[in-house]
C-alpha cells in the first residue's frame, strides 16, 4: 500500500481527482497477484490509472483476453493497451496496433451495440488515424447513450476542429467541467496545429 502512496504523491498535473485515483488504488492492491489473468489486467489499468511512465504490457492484457475470451472487459483493455503502446514505439507498432484496437473496438459492438466506452474509445481509434467524420459518428451515437463523460466532449470538439466545424469550443468547454470517465480515452489533439 505504501508504494501506491508514494506513487500518488509524485502525480502532478492530474485531470482526475486524487480522491478518485486513492480509491482506485486501495481496489487494485488487492490485485497484485500477477500469475492471474485478472490480476495483470488490473496491473495494467492501475499503471494507466497513477499515470506511470511503463510502456503498457500488451501480453498481460493478451493473457487475460486468452483467459476469458468473452469477457469484453478484458477485450476492451487489450484495445486500450494496444493504443496506449502504440504512443511508446510510434515507428514500430503504431498502425498495426491502432488497427488491431479497431477491430476489437468494432467486435465489441458487435457484441453490445450500446457499449458507449466501445463507441466512445473506437472514436478515438478512428480519430488518431485521420478519419475524424466516422469518429464523430461514433461520439454521436455515444451521445445518444445520454453518455456524460469529459473526454467525450473533448473528443467531439477534437473531431470537430478537423473537420473545420467552428463550434467545436464549445465541446472543449463542456470538457472542463465534466468528469473523464477512467475506462475511455481521450483523443491526441495538438492544439498549435490548428
Amino acid at each position: 500500500m505504501q508504494a501506491w502512496h508514494r506513487a500518488l504523491s509524485e502525480i502532478e498535473n492530474l485531470t482526475i481527482p486524487i480522491s478518485t485515483i486513492e480509491s482506485r488504488s486501495e481496489r487494485l492492491s488487492k490485485c497484485w497477484d500477477t500469475s492471474q489473468p485478472t490480476s495483470l489486467m488490473r496491473f495494467v489499468i492501475g499503471h494507466r490509472i497513477i499515470g506511470s511512465p511503463m510502456k503498457p504490457d500488451v501480453q498481460a492484457a493478451r493473457i487475460a483476453v486468452d483467459a476469458h475470451p468473452k469477457d469484453n472487459t478484458h477485450r476492451l483493455n487489450l484495445a486500450r493497451t494496444l493504443i496506449d503502446a502504440a504512443w511508446f514505439e510510434p515507428g514500430i507498432t503504431w498502425k498495426a496496433n491502432y488497427e488491431e484496437a479497431t477491430a476489437i473496438f468494432e467486435s465489441v459492438l458487435a457484441d453490445e451495440p450500446e457499449n458507449a466506452v466501445a463507441l466512445v474509445n473506437l472514436g478515438v481509434a478512428l480519430s488518431d488515424q485521420g478519419s475524424h467524420r466516422r469518429s464523430l459518428e461514433c461520439y454521436r451515437r455515444a451521445e445518444s447513450l445520454h453518455w456524460i463523460d469529459g473526454n467525450l466532449q473533448h473528443n467531439i470538439g477534437v473531431a470537430l476542429v478537423n473537420l473545420r466545424d467552428e463550434s467545436a469550443g464549445r465541446y472543449f468547454q463542456k470538457s472542463a467541467i465534466q468528469t473523464d470517465h477512467p475506462d475511455t480515452i481521450r483523443a491526441y489533439f495538438d492544439p498549435q496545429a490548428h
